[in-house]
């Protein structure tokens, strides 16, 4: 269905009037207040109103996907799940399966017809449209079953899926199972570390069952001193040394003892460590101190303080916002620079920015080839992308520290110079 813009404009308008209403309402809403039955009922309406709105959004970012320059806004996003991930507060990941789910609800007009209809939530629409990719001549057995429970709709597309690929020719489906292989680090709500995998089942099979052996000798010897815990823990620690036995033999150096002294163990690995001065020779965090490894979440001191022994660690210490020491086996004075420079800019500094990985620096006072030092004053950490924007000429970078600002660049008419930095 096409929708004219004055049509979407209207659009546009009575639903922000909504959202004001519901925002009032939410507001003045006091749960101790209603009895279970009305809860009930007021559960069931916003359970609608997440449906309805996670409804409206896959269908409305998917256009704007379509539409390069609404999502690149002259270059602050790199691509349109960035951007919808900036808006809706998701992560890179989340949106893009939710733009990859709103593109193939334009090949399923049943499904696209349920969905809009608010009835589906965005978990069983994710598994509703999944299942309508493999096969579209089913879509009103799948909408059927996303209906009845998140569960029902899962086992259905998993069998739908399997179906499909025993009629796939071997190869193809080998060739398809290695380019959609991944590993994901990330953390949880909790801060703990949370690891992600996809990979051809042979490979998933082969790490499982070294896993899962050593896991159950660890689970029989903790059954035995009569403080077992769950299989899952000592499947975490049996994957974590695995990975440690692995690393030994591959013949690099810098490795401790295992705590029972049976096995090649710890390695000295090589990790960065922020931690507030204060917290450190306390021995807790308080308030907002700081004690985490960039990329991996907050540890705790005590972690933080055995980890000085564990690893080939690398310490910054900090006292507020001011960089104190900065602690390192190398005594170069551009190592320490680029240490200080990780702990004060562990992402990229442009707002709304969380990338991690690949950062690099960039001179964004005073430009290296224009003579500016590589000092920590004058050098910030950016993304791939946002760097060669910068460099390009496209956008600006300023502000410092704690309030950095990226705005478009203003074109200067050829032979006048620019400003000197502020």
């Amino acid at each position: 269905m096409i929708i004219d813009v004055m049509t979407a404009a209207v659009v546009a308008e009575r639903l922000e009037r909504v959202v004001r209403e519901l925002a009032v309402a939410v507001a003045g809403l006091d749960p101790e207040s209603v009895s279970g039955d009305e809860a009930a009922r007021l559960t069931a309406v916003f359970s609608r109103i997440v449906g309805l709105g996670s409804a409206g959004r896959l269908v409305a970012a998917r256009r704007v996907a379509d539409c390069e320059e609404a999502w690149r806004q002259g270059g602050r996003y790199r691509s349109a799940e960035d951007w919808l991930g900036a808006i809706s507060g998701t992560d890179h990941r989340d949106a893009r399966r939710e733009l990859k789910t709103g593109a193939r609800l334009k090949k399923l007009p049943k499904v696209a017809q349920a969905v809009r209809s608010g009835e589906l939530s965005p978990r069983v629409t994710d598994e509703v449209v999944r299942a309508s990719s493999v096969a579209p001549g089913r879509q009103e057995a799948f909408i059927a079953a996303g209906r009845q429970s998140l569960g029902t709709i899962r086992d259905l597309r998993r069998r739908t899926e399997t179906e499909a690929r025993s009629r796939e020719d071997d190869k193809a489906r080998a060739g398809r199972h290695h380019a959609t292989r991944f590993a994901w680090f990330g953390t949880d709500a909790e801060g703990m570390g949370v690891l992600n995998a996809r990979m051809a089942p042979e490979k998933m099979a082969e790490i499982r069952g070294l896993v899962e052996e050593d896991a159950e000798l660890r689970l029989a010897a903790a059954q035995r001193s009569g403080k077992a815990e769950s299989a899952g823990a000592y499947r975490a620690d049996a994957l974590l040394a695995f990975v440690r036995r692995s690393h030994a033999a591959s013949g690099r150096v810098g490795w401790g003892a295992e705590e029972d002294g049976s096995r090649p163990g710890t390695p000295r690995h090589r990790m960065l460590l922020r931690v507030d001065l204060p917290a450190l020779l306390r021995g807790w965090a308080t308030g907002d101190e700081i004690v985490e490894i960039p990329g991996c979440g907050s540890v705790p001191v005590t972690t933080a303080r055995d980890l000085l022994g564990e690893a080939l660690l690398t310490l910054v210490v900090t006292d507020g916002v001011d960089i104190r020491t900065v602690c390192s086996a190398g005594r170069h004075v551009q190592a320490a620079v680029d240490l200080a420079l990780r702990w004060r800019d562990p992402t990229c500094v442009v707002p709304d920015c969380d990338r991690v990985r690949g950062l690099e620096r960039d001179h964004w006072r005073v430009d290296h080839a224009a003579g500016g030092p590589t000092s920590l004053d004058n050098l910030a950490l950016l993304c791939r992308f946002h760097h060669s924007q910068k460099t390009q000429g496209n956008w600006n970078l300023s502000g410092g520290p704690g309030r950095w600002a990226w705005t478009p660049a203003r074109r200067r008419p050829k032979g006048k110079d620019p400003p000197p930095p502020g």
